[in-house]
C-alpha cells in the first residue's frame, strides 16, 4: 500500500505536467469547436470493436505463456483478468500488471509469481515489437530529409544521419557484446555481495531477486507449445493497435485533409506508446501531448485539432474498460461458479 501511494504520488504530477504542456499554446475555445467538427459514422463502431478484440487477443495469447497450468486456466478467467488489469492501470500506474496475475491465480489456482513471469515475457515480447515499430518509424523518418530537420534542426539532422551510417550500426553492436560481458560480471559479483550482512548485502539480494523473476519470465518461452498460433496473436495485437489510430483519423477526415494513412497510423501509435510507457494515471496528459506533438510536428494537424483526437480515443477506451471490465468480471465468476458445481 505504501508503494502505491509513493507510485500515486509520482504520477499524478507527471500526468499534470503533460496535461499542461498539452494545454499551453491551445485556444481552448478551438479544441471545443473541433469536437463540434467531428464526424459520425461508422468508425465509431469499427474502433470499438478493434479495441475489444485487442484485449481478446492479448488475453489468448498470454495463455500460451503458461505452461504446463494450461489445464487449470479457464479462458474466461484471462480475458476478465486482462480487462481488471487494465482498469487498475487507469488508477495506479502499472498496478495493473500485478493485479491481473493475482486475479487469474485467484480464480483458476495458479501460481502467482509463474504468472507474473508469463507477464514479464509478454513485456520483453512487445518491447522486441515497438523496437521493429520504432526502427520502421526511424527509416520512414530518415528518408524524408525535410522531416528530420523539421523536428531535430538542421545540426541534429546531420547527427541522426551519422547514427544510421554502417559505422555506427558496428559500434552499436561491439556495445551490446561489451554490455552482455559487464552483466555477467555484475551477477558474480551481486552474488558474492549476498553473503555480507550489510545494506549492500541487502540491496544485492533484491537486486538478484528481480533480475531472477526477470529470467524466469523469459524462460516461459520454452513453455510456449504453439509457436505460429502465438506468432499469429501477436501480428494481429499490433495490427489493431495501428488500426486503432487509423480509424479515428475517420473522426477530422484526416485522411483526406492531411493525407494520413496506414504508414502515418503506425508512426503516431509508436510515439504514443511512449507516452503511455510513462508513468502517469491511465497515461492521462501524456498520451494527449505525444499524440498531439505527433500531428502537428510531423503532418501539420493543428494542435487544437490533434488535442481534439487525443481526448475523444482515450475517453473512449476508457469508458470501454470501466464499462466492460464488471460485465466480464461477472461472467467470469458465473462460469467458474457454473463448473464447480
Amino acid at each position: 500500500m505504501k508503494q502505491n501511494w509513493k507510485t500515486i504520488a509520482i504520477s499524478i504530477p507527471i500526468g499534470g505536467l503533460f496535461l499542461w504542456l498539452a494545454f499551453r499554446n491551445v485556444d481552448l475555445n478551438e479544441v471545443l469547436s473541433s469536437f463540434g467538427k467531428i464526424e459520425k459514422g461508422w468508425w465509431i463502431f469499427w474502433f470499438l470493436l478493434v479495441s475489444v478484440s485487442s484485449y481478446l487477443i492479448r488475453a489468448e495469447r498470454w495463455m500460451l505463456l503458461i505452461g504446463e497450468d494450461r489445464t487449470k486456466a479457464h479462458r474466461s478467467s484471462f480475458v476478465a483478468g486482462t480487462f481488471f488489469g487494465y482498469m487498475m492501470n487507469y488508477i495506479i500506474p502499472r498496478l495493473g500488471e500485478v493485479s491481473r496475475c493475482m486475479y487469474v491465480s485467484k480464480k483458476d489456482e495458479i501460481s502467482a509469481v509463474s504468472l507474473i513471469g508469463t507477464v514479464v515475457l509478454e513485456r520483453v515480447i512487445d518491447t522486441l515489437m515497438l523496437l521493429i515499430m520504432v526502427a520502421f518509424l526511424f527509416v520512414y523518418v530518415i528518408t524524408e530529409q525535410e522531416t528530420v530537420v523539421r523536428l531535430f534542426g538542421t545540426e541534429n539532422a546531420e547527427l541522426i544521419n551519422k547514427i544510421g551510417s554502417f559505422e555506427s550500426i558496428f559500434v552499436g553492436l561491439a556495445i551490446l557484446v561489451a554490455v552482455y560481458f559487464l552483466f555477467k560480471a555484475g551477477m558474480s559479483l551481486l552474488k558474492k555481495m549476498e553473503t555480507k550482512e550489510s545494506v549492500i548485502g541487502s540491496f544485492a539480494k533484491k537486486t538478484r531477486g528481480l533480475i531472477s523473476v526477470f529470467s524466469t519470465g523469459l524462460s516461459n518461452i520454452k513453455k510456449v507449445h504453439n509457436w505460429p498460433y502465438f506468432i499469429v496473436l501477436t501480428v494481429l495485437l499490433w495490427t489493431c493497435y495501428i488500426m486503432m489510430a487509423y480509424i479515428p483519423f475517420y473522426m477530422f477526415s484526416m485522411q483526406e485533409v492531411y493525407h494520413l494513412g496506414i504508414a502515418d497510423s503506425a508512426i503516431l501509435m509508436v510515439l504514443a506508446a511512449v507516452g503511455v510507457a510513462l508513468p502517469s494515471p491511465g497515461a492521462i496528459g501524456t498520451y494527449h501531448w505525444f499524440v498531439t506533438q505527433t500531428l502537428f510536428v510531423l503532418y501539420n494537424v493543428p494542435e487544437s485539432v490533434g488535442l481534439a483526437y487525443a481526448f475523444v480515443t482515450h475517453s473512449a477506451m476508457l469508458l470501454l474498460v470501466m464499462g466492460l471490465t464488471p460485465i466480464f468480471l461477472f461472467i467470469n465468476t458465473f462460469i467458474l461458479r457454473k463448473k464447480n458445481r
